[in-house]
């Protein structure tokens, strides 16, 4: 977790040079680790961006072209209350979802009063706990966007609980394509990120930058391709 522990551990690691370099996730917008890392001149290569004024090697997924293509998806399904669980700002990936959820609402014309935005721990738990507040509320959404895959079983969860069909009474989306996402009941649709493929970018482009080597390209930025599966269906 952020803080003065987690600056002690890594200082403790680049010192006592135990480590060769560091793979970063979850980047935050200010990340302590990045200008750590930086200032220490240690080589590191992140899955994530961070804020703009921070230059450094990274392997992304496009969360505001994955998140405008589930809202493009539930609105040709005829949904125009989009309630989305979003993940907590303070990560950077969270930004980038959120234009995309907005881009997408203002492509189709939906209002932002129909599309409440409920934010949440990227937990299945968490998921339940924040839809139930939608599915409980005055006017809940029709279809539920969520950031994540474990967050769009919490959401099926709560929509279960309720007596209600996913993909037919209620829509839910994911993102990120775990295992479990096709093989859930109903499957879940959600967006695709090739992690194996990220996860081996990451690697070699580490390996190149210990070996003191250039790396070809220090940004790159893969487009999460929508799978549209039995948990999103048209409005009711």
């Amino acid at each position: 977790a952020p803080g003065e522990e987690e600056e002690v551990a890594y200082q403790a690691a680049i010192q006592g040079k135990r480590v060769d370099g560091f793979v970063l996730v979850r980047t935050r917008r200010k990340d302590e680790r990045i200008t750590l890392l930086q200032e220490s001149d240690f080589p590191f290569v992140s899955f994530g961006r961070a804020e703009e004024s921070f230059d450094f090697p990274y392997v992304d997924e496009d969360g505001t072209h994955g998140m405008m293509s589930v809202v493009r998806h539930l609105t040709e399904l005829g949904h125009k209350r989009i309630g989305y669980i979003a993940p907590p700002p303070e990560l950077m990936f969270a930004e980038h979802r959120l234009k995309g959820f907005q881009a997408g609402l203002a492509e189709a014309g939906i209002q932002e009063s129909d599309a409440p935005i409920l934010v949440s721990d990227l937990t299945q738990r968490g998921g339940y706990e924040q839809a139930c507040k939608l599915l409980d509320s005055a006017s809940p959404p029709t279809a539920i966007a969520a950031s994540n895959d474990l967050t769009a079983f919490g959401a099926m969860s709560a929509a279960l609980e309720r007596g209600m069909v996913v993909g037919k009474d209620i829509s839910v989306t994911g993102f990120d394509d775990i295992p479990m996402a096709e093989y859930s009941h109903p499957s879940l649709t959600t967006l695709h990120q090739p992690l194996y493929q990220i996860g081996g970018m990451v690697c070699e482009m580490l390996i190149q930058l210990i070996r003191g080597e250039a790396l070809d390209d220090r940004h790159v930025l893969l487009k999460p391709e929508l799978i549209a599966r039995q948990s999103s269906g048209p409005a009711q």
